[in-house]
């Protein structure tokens, strides 16, 4: 097809399945049994964009237009270059490591041109709407190479963050795609997996596993406190706050027997003194702890980290594939705080929705408030943790 005669709507539906499962966290319905896995990556969601350190450096890190600092907590990494016709993006993807929630990253992919004739950008679309980048319409002159800046904003919640920009240029048949990721993590984290599974071989229920042990560590090396779990004194191995100073890994104790199913909880919150890690959440898998909401969250769950009584704090959530529908109301079934819905904006296919929430003014410690969000006449609840103080 000549470049001239490139529609609109060949570009759409190049953009469109490009877009296709292309952002991910811990979003979607879980299996019945779930996986044993690092990230809860909703059906459809790619394998993460990285690459081993031994590639990082063999693409980009000459460039000086894909060299930047590392963010967050660092482990920045790099991964092969990617082509379309005569067009190459290095570095193919970034990997920007551990980075603290509610974060900006940013990365320069530099677009080379390998033929004697320029060729124009005609659409550049990220999954989503925490990423930025506007490069429709320039040029990659010939023979020579353009940058394209891109920005990435981390979610409020824990987990694997995973992004991509899709681009469309003129007389190129082949679409370019490059891949964003990031760990989002507080500066303590759970190791060497962020979640605590009754689950065995096979994926069965193993009544076994409903006690056993997990570890935090500070991902700075500094010492810091385990305050409570769950709300109640922690049960340490190996270690007496009593008598011992603070240290910067620990093993702590978890039993849910004697619980009933449905009280297992889905997420156990483990509350520290870091200022910037009020609360550690692990994903809890047990038969009875299945999330499977109606709408597409971007994460099972949100956190308000530290918030204050009778004063409201926000939290932001993207919606996937929403399309023209949006919201009729977010609201709190729970004594202890309520839930109002601030605003929401779409893209045309995701909405970013906004939320406040406000803790009663006599309450104080660890909040759990599922928020029941409604539209076209589904509800679907989606849990929202604090520390009220």
């Amino acid at each position: 097809m000549p470049a001239s005669h490139v529609s609109v709507r060949c570009v759409a539906a190049c953009l469109a399945t490009l877009l296709l499962g292309a952002c991910g966290g811990d979003r979607g319905a879980e299996p019945a049994a779930p996986p044993v896995a690092t990230g809860e990556a909703g059906a459809g969601s790619p394998s993460p964009a990285t690459s081993p350190a031994t590639t990082a450096a063999s693409d980009a890190a000459s460039d000086p237009a894909t060299s930047s600092a590392a963010t967050g907590f660092g482990n920045r990494r790099t991964g092969p270059s990617v082509t379309a016709g005569p067009i190459t993006a290095t570095p193919g993807s970034v990997d920007f490591g551990l980075v603290a929630p509610k974060t900006v990253v940013e990365a320069t992919f530099v677009l080379r041109n390998d033929s004697d004739a320029p060729i124009r950008i005609l659409a550049s679309q990220p999954t989503c709407q925490c990423t930025a980048v506007e490069m429709a319409g320039e040029v990659v002159p010939a023979r020579g190479s353009l940058a394209m800046p891109v920005s990435m904003e981390t979610s409020g919640a824990v987990g694997v963050k995973q992004a991509a920009v899709s681009m469309i240029f003129e007389g190129v048949d082949t679409p370019m795609r490059v891949g964003l990721q990031a760990e989002v993590a507080y500066s303590v984290v759970a190791r060497p997996v962020p979640y605590i599974t009754t689950f065995g071989p096979g994926n069965q229920f193993d009544p076994a596993r409903l006690a056993g042990t997990f570890r935090l560590e500070s991902v700075d090396g500094e010492p810091f406190e385990v305050r409570s779990v769950q709300g109640e004194t922690p049960s340490f191995v190996g270690f007496d706050p009593a008598s011992e100073s603070p240290r910067s890994a620990y093993e702590l104790r978890y039993d849910f027997r004697g619980l009933a199913a449905n009280a297992v909880p889905k997420y156990l919150l483990v509350e520290t003194d870091r200022e910037d890690c009020p609360l550690v959440d692990l994903r809890v898998r047990h038969p009875s702890t299945r999330i499977a909401p109606a709408f597409k969250f971007a994460q099972f769950r949100s956190m308000l980290g530290r918030a204050k009584a009778g004063e409201p704090t926000a939290f932001s959530i993207e919606v996937e594939e929403m399309g023209s529908t949006r919201f009729d109301m977010a609201y709190a079934l729970s004594p202890d705080a309520t839930a109002d819905l601030v605003s929401q904006r779409s893209d045309g296919k995701n909405l970013l929705v906004t939320v406040e929430v406000t803790p009663r003014k006599d309450f104080t410690g660890l909040l759990e408030v599922p928020v029941t969000f409604v539209a076209g006449g589904r509800t679907s609840e989606h849990i929202v943790y604090g520390l009220v103080e």
